[in-house]
């Protein structure tokens, strides 16, 4: 499973504008095939997904990954649906973020977790980007 995911993170990449960023990113394989993208210098998890059982190796299968995380894109932004924020939005009618998306807006910038991490006051102000 280790060589399938080195190569899948391999095809995702190589369409991103973000490719070095890509080499930062450091995979940890849970329980059921779940992977969890993670950017070790914030000690932070960026996006988890099911590893897909019968990937053909093509980058067109593993650009349409979705994350298992509760994210949806609405105009181009991250949205992340929680118990308090249910109502706000008709999630049904919105899109599920997909993996290469979320890492893509992380890197560039545009988005960060809003789970917490060690670096959470200075990420959520804008004052810390990936860097590589």
């Amino acid at each position: 499973m280790l060589e399938k995911l080195v190569l899948l993170i391999d095809k995702m990449s190589q369409t991103s504008e973000f490719r070095d960023g890509w080499k930062e990113i450091e995979p940890t394989i849970g329980v059921n095939h779940i992977v969890t993208f993670n950017w070790p210098r914030f000690k932070l998890k960026i996006v988890s997904f099911k590893m897909p059982q019968n990937w053909d190796g093509s980058i067109e299968q593993a650009e349409q990954i979705e994350a298992i995380d509760t994210l949806y894109l609405k105009d181009d932004k991250l949205l992340w649906k929680t118990s308090r924020n249910n109502d706000e939005q008709d999630w049904d009618k919105l899109e599920r973020a997909l993996v290469i998306d979320v890492i893509d807006k992380f890197l560039a910038g545009e988005w960060t977790p809003p789970w917490k991490c060690g670096f959470c006051a200075s990420r959520h102000n804008g004052s810390l980007k990936p860097k590589w």
